[in-house]
């Protein structure tokens, strides 16, 4: 005769379907959205748009720089509104502090070349074409920008006009000439000129050999 067992009264977790509990989480496919026809056409204005703003704000900013040093040099003890009313640069006080950073702080006026390269990416984005080669003119003009940046500021302190003109070659050229004329005196100008020649043979693919021989 079969023994009744008692069944334990032992408590049993109950289970639990992940699916149920899990809430729906939605991902963003950035793929998708980087490849959007829209959003493409969309970021290459953008890019234009502001390639063109940067340039307008630098051009102004070789005429009313000086006036704007005080009012960019006030942000932060002054109220914005009050500040941006005195700002002379086209693009008010945005336009002057960007300008005075990379014109001012960092590369001088060879800072112009740079909204080139925002420029030719938001054409190739809209267009799908290439004005120029992006990589290539990518390369050239970030070399010009520091090379430029290091002759100005070569000539400006040579000159003795770094107190009115310390702008032209921007913080960037001006601590590379201090640097090297501490090391080497006037011979900095040697420097630069050797920069420029091994940038143009190994760039540009100079070959002595081939065109003597022509």
């Amino acid at each position: 005769m079969a023994k009744n067992t008692r069944k334990g009264n032992a408590y049993r977790t109950p289970r639990t379907t992940t699916e149920n509990n899990k809430p729906n989480q939605r991902t963003i496919d950035w793929k998708a959205v980087s490849t959007s026809p829209k959003n493409v056409l969309v970021g290459g204005a953008l890019l234009i748009a502001v390639s063109v703003l940067m340039e307008v704000a630098f051009v102004s900013y070789i005429f009313t720089g000086a006036a704007d040093q005080s009012e960019v040099g006030a942000i932060g003890m002054a109220p914005i509104r009050d500040a941006g009313a005195n700002t002379r640069n086209v693009l008010g006080m945005i336009g002057a502090y960007v300008s005075q950073a990379f014109i001012y702080r960092w590369f001088g006026i060879a800072a112009l070349a740079i909204p080139a390269i925002p420029f030719l990416v938001g054409w190739r984005m809209m267009s799908g074409r290439s004005l120029l080669n992006l990589s290539r003119t990518t390369k050239e003009v970030i070399f010009f920008t520091l090379w430029i940046s290091m002759l100005l500021g070569y000539i400006v302190m040579m000159s003795g006009t770094s107190e009115s003109l310390s702008f032209l070659p921007g913080g960037f050229g001006y601590y590379i000439n201090d640097l090297l004329r501490s090391l080497i005196g006037h011979g900095s100008i040697v420097v630069i000129l050797l920069t420029l020649f091994c940038f143009a043979v190994y760039f540009y693919d100079v070959n002595p050999a081939t065109r003597w021989a022509d």
